[in-house]
């Protein structure tokens, strides 16, 4: 059976992220650590998951699902049918770099709107969830105190 890079694609910028947050986490004290450690291994199973259900052990989806081919064809199809891939990646850069330069609240809605768009989500979709996940995310950023970084900008 063929492998199916694209569904690697996500699992592997998860697996890289989550590696070098773990590698800035290692001197921190155990206490610390506990929380961020039992995220990351949620995210190693869950990455697992994907792997299993969506990669190397299935047909591609071109022979599940009839009318799903590729309607590209020719010189670059091949690099065109990545695009979603492709912008994962570059969203992935431009959170670092938010999340650097403008804080922690600015990067995840950031990501999250631009995340659901290239997903193919409607307009309202985006919104909608963008305004709750940013708020549950501000309002456990306030309760629980993180301690998050000044950004760049800010200092």
């Amino acid at each position: 059976m063929p492998i199916r890079w694209k569904e690697f694609v996500f699992p592997a910028l998860v697996g890289a992220w989550v590696l070098l947050y773990w590698l800035q986490l290692e001197d921190a004290p155990p206490a610390a650590r506990r929380v961020p450690d039992g995220v990351m291994v949620l995210l190693g199973i869950l990455c697992a998951m994907i792997v299993v259900r969506d990669g190397s052990w299935r047909q591609s989806r071109a022979a599940d699902e009839p009318g799903s081919a590729d309607p590209a064809s020719g010189a670059g199809a091949g690099l065109l049918s990545y695009w979603r891939e492709g912008a994962y990646v570059l969203l992935s850069i431009l959170y670092f770099l938010l999340f650097a330069y403008l804080g922690f609240h600015v990067a995840n809605v950031t990501f999250l709107a631009l995340a659901l768009l290239v997903s193919g989500n409607s307009l309202r979709t985006v919104i909608v969830a963008t305004t709750a996940t940013a708020l549950v995310i501000f309002a456990a950023a306030q309760l629980m105190q993180f301690n998050l970084p000044t950004p760049i900008l800010f200092r």
